[in-house]
């Protein structure tokens, strides 16, 4: 693929994420379409593309954010490292269930670390949002709802490469 439809279909990405984020229904609002793609991707495409579309996606989603600059650059890269070190050295199988619980890894990951992002922004007074405990449903609401979406993505790339 060229770098060109990969940067398009990045940025369809994270303009859909943000329209599904900004939705009423609290089940549409806790899809994560960055990170499915991330835990998705992990077997379809090499580690620079997963970087670059980690780096592109949290720069597009900084802009769009209220919270300081960089916050969702450096949770996306945590967390496409993360994923990776741990599908090749740990999750080497590729079956729905390893891909599950990557997806488990990487949505705590990002919970966690935007968290600590959130706390530390409040803390000194760049941010005046604070998480409370409805953030906790949420975040399980997050687990369940891109459990189901990723598990569909991953039976429809297993139909898709078997058509290969």
């Amino acid at each position: 693929m060229s770098w060109i439809f990969k940067i398009a279909a990045t940025i369809i990405i994270v303009l859909g994420h943000v329209a599904l984020s900004g939705s009423s229904n609290p089940i549409l609002s806790s899809i994560n379409l960055p990170i499915a793609f991330l835990v998705l991707s992990i077997r379809l495409f090499d580690f620079p593309f997963k970087l670059a579309f980690a780096l592109l996606a949290g720069f597009i989603l900084d802009v769009y954010s209220n919270l300081p600059f960089g916050s969702f650059m450096i949770t996306f890269f945590l967390i496409s490292i993360s994923l990776d070190v741990l599908f090749y050295n740990f999750f080497t199988d590729r079956s729905l269930y390893s891909i599950l619980v990557l997806s488990l890894i990487g949505i705590t990951i990002y919970n966690f670390s935007f968290i600590l992002i959130l706390s530390g922004s409040y803390l000194l007074g760049f941010s005046d949002f604070l998480v409370n405990q409805n953030y906790i449903w949420n975040y399980l609401l997050q687990l369940l709802v891109n459990g189901l979406v990723i598990a569909i993505g991953f039976y429809l790339s297993n139909r898709l490469l078997k058509f290969k």
